[in-house]
């Protein structure tokens, strides 16, 4: 991937599929480059990804929203996610977990094409979200949404607690003098 090359287009130019990647890697690089730099990783607003609960459904519902995580992705749920705790394999029994957001993406979109089998045609940004003990953080810095707690029977026993989350911020770095 070279990220100090654009491409310089011109009429009759003929174009492969490896230059629509080089487009795509030189701009998503940039973006997140801007990002990473100018500001701090988090969730873009108060109300961004809220979370909503049921204690009689035992359900967290994650809204729609943006965060930044701290390699610049920009991480955005479109449509309401619901979370059904006593199915959720990263709860393991009682304590309290913290709900994390992570970017992911996956390959969607198969070909109707003949011959391309179904090859995928779409990268399709999808938030990842995960629970995990709060004794037990993550490798990599998180982005968290909510400490939750369960008991034996992975029920929600409270309202998830949000006072855990960062909101996206400006890095302030200037420390030159106008001309």
């Amino acid at each position: 991937m070279e990220v100090d090359k654009r491409i310089n287009y011109f009429d009759r130019q003929f174009l492969r599929a490896k230059d629509f990647q080089a487009e795509q890697s030189y701009s998503i690089h940039r973006r997140r480059l801007h990002n990473q730099l100018m500001h701090t990783s988090g969730i873009a607003g108060e109300d961004q990804l809220s979370i909503e609960h049921s204690l009689e459904q035992n359900t967290l519902t994650v809204q729609p929203g943006t965060a930044l995580d701290d390699q610049g992705q920009e991480i955005v749920l479109v449509n309401a996610r619901m979370l059904q705790l006593d199915r959720e394999p990263d709860i393991t029994g009682e304590g309290t977990y913290a709900l994390y957001v992570k970017y992911d993406e996956q390959l969607t979109d198969g070909s109707p094409d003949p011959g391309l089998n179904g090859f995928p045609t779409r990268v399709q940004e999808i938030p990842l979200l995960k629970f995990q003990k709060l004794a037990d953080p993550p490798s990599y810095p998180p982005l968290t949404l909510a400490a939750v707690v369960v008991d034996q029977e992975k029920r929600l026993k409270a309202a998830p607690d949000v006072g855990m989350r960062t909101l996206v911020g400006t890095k302030m770095g200037f420390t030159g003098a106008f001309d």
